[in-house]
């Protein structure tokens, strides 16, 4: 039992070590969309950085989600990321809320246009409550490139697909019972 202890004891102590250690870059606030290029590779986890304080990103958000915008504030409070990822003139990355089955959201920074387009999942894959917000018509690389995303992430649970503007859940798993007989 005393060994026991001993080994739970360092398994602690090296824990704290290793948090305390902890060389993870996180993004900064940017002046301008076009920025965001100096922040790529870093992490914009919303309870760790102020990236999303970032006036330009915030008013972006609040033109493109209208009503909408302080849901997603909310959706932010409680999700992690990605690292900020640069595809040709864009950045992108992933803000979702961890192991709860959906409420996804993908950001896409077009570095020229100084615009996001964000696609958002606002509840579970099932429910299917999701939409693409941002100028339309939306880039088919930018919706490719969620497509891709999306069916890379919930490949086990949904397939998604493109149908112009739209993206769409074609195919979701069967609701098991678990309680039935």
């Amino acid at each position: 039992m005393k060994a026991l202890f001993s080994v739970l004891f360092l398994c602690v102590l090296s824990n704290v070590a290793a948090f305390g250690s902890d060389d993870t870059e996180y993004a900064q606030r940017v002046e301008r969309i076009s920025d965001i290029r100096s922040q790529v590779g870093k992490f914009c986890v919303p309870q760790r950085c102020y990236f999303f304080h970032s006036t330009c990103i915030r008013a972006e958000l609040k033109r493109i989600l209208g009503d909408d915008f302080e849901e997603y504030l909310r959706h932010l409070a409680h999700s992690g990321s990605s690292m900020l990822t640069l595809e040709g003139d864009t950045v992108s990355v992933d803000v979702s809320q961890l192991h709860v089955g959906g409420f996804t959201s993908l950001l896409y920074f077009d570095l020229q246009k100084e615009t996001i387009v964000l696609f958002w999942m606002r509840a579970g894959v099932l429910e299917q409550d999701h939409a693409v917000y941002g100028d339309k018509p939306v880039r088919a690389d930018i919706l490719d490139s969620m497509v891709s995303s999306l069916n890379s992430t919930w490949g086990h649970v949904a397939e998604f697909s493109r149908d112009g503007q739209e993206i769409s859940i074609i195919k979701t798993t069967k609701k098991i019972d678990w309680l039935a007989d």
